[in-house]
Formats: structure tokens, C-alpha cells, sequence
């Protein structure tokens, strides 16, 4: 019957066969990326972080609150010691002591502020510190978000954010690459990016711009050094945390953020890091270009019929 269909539709129209076999190509692109997302987090096993990175330490920048938090207690959970970093060492040190005693494992604190100046001579401390640490993962976490219009923002606050989300993930990296590839066995980067890399959302201008650079970033260091580091960048949509406080549609916790994006590490290397994350970025990815034609679209009839209006009044 479907196959009569389409032959009648060949022999009427080639222009109408050609619409409607592009038109069933995309609808089973799509259900074939839906069941990826599904196999990604609802079926494939998660790997054995600990044996698959050797043991060693995961570093944490941005520790203190949200996403980062809960990066620690995640990794602790499953037998990593870690490396804390955040400007309150204070939050950390309660947070070390309650994943000392109820995981047994080590966690130091380390406080450092990335908001300064680019030179070396900045990070010599935060760099002869981690030279004695057998780092196994790296999570750049630490992020600023400030929305608004670049041409109104404060010159302080722009460079706030490119310091702390381009500058400190760079040289992180820079810091604890040297000795990843010298260590027996894989190691792993995990860089926070954001679903703003991949779309015009407003008022996130500029720090869009930064996690764009994460993304391509992290892209480029996957091909560098595939089979010895495995790198990840996470595009996380709505996030409940300090950042972003106020539930929207998609929005998810904290925990749930860590857990899954790390459920993917080893396999992946540009994710979004969440189930509702990734059906969010498929629809935003696949629908946005026909709301986008569609609005100018009716944008441009409403303009016809107001100058239609117009001349009848004049």
C-alpha cells in the first residue's frame, strides 16, 4: 500500500517524491537520534571510572557550589580522591571533611581565585601544588554567567568572564596535561560548556561566546591526544544552582547533572550531559530553523496587509 503510494506520488510529481522522501528521512533521523539518547542514558553501562582512570586524584574547579559540588561527591562516591578548588576554602573544608568521613577517601581543599590576571606568575602556586598529585581527571567547572549587551556591560565584568571561563580551563589544562601523558593508563578532561554554545539565546551574548570556545576547545584536545585522555565537554541547558535559581522548563538539579554527564564519560566527548538536556538540544538543534522561517514568514504577511492598510488609507 506504501509502496503503490509513493510510486503514484513518483509518476505524478518528481518534485512532490522528492519533498516527501526527504521529509520520512528527517522524521527517522530523528527517531533514530531519540533512541541514541535513550541508549546513551537509559541502557548502555556506565564505565568503571576507577579502574578505567587508574585511581589517582579528580581535580574540581568551581567545588564550593552547584555543578562542581556535586562532581566531588559524585567521583568520591566511586573512589577517587580529589583536589578541591574554589575562592572559599572555608565551604570546602565542611564539604572535605563530610566526603572524608562518609566515603573514605581524601579530599583536600585548595583556594584559589581565577579571576586574575592571565601570567604564569598567577598560577605558580595552584601549579607547584598539583605537580606532587597523581591527577587522573580534571573537571574546569569554575564559570561566571553575566547576561546582558555587550555594548552596556561593564569593561570589568567582561573581562571577568573571559578570564574565569576561558582563561582558567586553558591553563588547567595546561597545568595538568604534561604529566596526564606521562602516567600510566587514561586520563580525562571534563569541561563545562553550556546549550548556549550551539544557539543565539539572549541575553547570554558573550557568555555564549566563551562556552563556544570551550566547546571547540575540548573538540580539538579530543583529536590531540585520543587514546590517552578522554575529553568531554558537557552542554548543560537550565541547571538549578547559585547561577540559575529560577526553575524554567528543562531545568534539573544539581546531583542529577553530575551523575548522568558522568555516566557518558569514556564514551563520549560533546554531550549535553542530561537525558531532558540532549531531547531539549535535538528539538532546539531540528525545529528552530522552520519556527525561524515561519516567523518571518508571518512576519512578512503582517507587513504586507499593515502597508496594504496603509495605502488604502492614504
Amino acid at each position: 500500500m506504501l509502496l503503490s503510494t509513493i510510486v503514484t506520488i513518483y509518476s505524478q510529481s518528481k518534485l512532490h517524491f522528492i519533498c516527501l522522501f526527504l521529509g520520512l528521512a528527517w522524521i527517522i533521523y530523528l527517531i533514530i537520534s531519540v533512541l541514541t539518547i535513550i541508549y546513551r542514558y537509559g541502557i548502555r553501562t556506565p564505565q568503571n571510572l576507577l579502574q578505567r582512570y587508574s585511581s589517582g586524584y579528580a581535580v574540581i574547579t568551581g567545588a564550593s557550589k552547584g555543578i562542581g559540588r556535586e562532581y566531588a561527591y559524585q567521583l568520591a562516591s566511586k573512589g577517587f580522591n580529589l583536589v578541591l578548588i574554589a575562592r572559599s576554602k572555608q565551604l570546602l573544608q565542611k564539604d572535605c571533611n563530610a566526603i572524608q568521613l562518609k566515603y573514605n577517601v581524601k579530599a583536600i581543599p585548595l583556594a584559589f581565585d581565577f579571576d586574575c590576571e592571565f601570567k604564569e606568575q598567577s598560577y605558580t602556586e595552584l601549579s607547584s601544588f598539583l605537580e606532587n598529585i597523581d591527577v587522573s581527571i580534571l573537571v574546569n567547572n569554575v564559570g561566571v554567567l553575566e547576561n546582558g549587551n555587550i555594548g552596556t556591560m561593564k569593561i570589568e565584568i567582561l573581562k571577568k568572564q573571559i578570564l574565569v571561563n576561558t582563561a582558567a580551563s586553558t591553563i588547567m589544562c595546561r597545568i595538568v596535561l604534561p604529566r596526564m601523558l606521562i602516567r600510566e593508563g587514561i586520563s580525562a578532561i571534563v569541561n563545562i560548556g553550556s546549550v548556549c554554545s550551539d544557539f543565539s539565546l539572549l541575553p547570554f551574548t558573550q557568555y555564549g561566546a566563551t562556552k563556544s570556545f570551550t566547546e571547540i576547545m575540548t573538540s580539538v584536545m579530543c583529536l590531540e591526544h585520543r587514546g590517552k585522555i578522554d575529553m568531554m565537554c558537557v552542554k548543560y541547558g537550565p541547571v538549578l544552582t547559585d547561577m540559575e535559581p529560577v526553575w524554567v522548563p528543562g531545568s534539573i538539579s544539581a546531583e542529577s547533572a553530575a551523575r548522568q554527564s558522568l555516566s557518558q564519560l569514556g564514551y563520549e566527548s560533546i554531550i549535553y550531559g542530561h537525558w531532558a538536556h540532549e531531547l531539549i538540544g535535538l528539538l532546539m538543534k531540528y525545529f528552530s530553523p522552520i519556527i525561524t522561517v515561519l516567523g518571518k514568514c508571518l512576519k512578512g504577511i503582517v507587513v504586507k496587509r499593515l502597508e496594504s492598510e496603509y495605502k488604502k488609507k492614504k
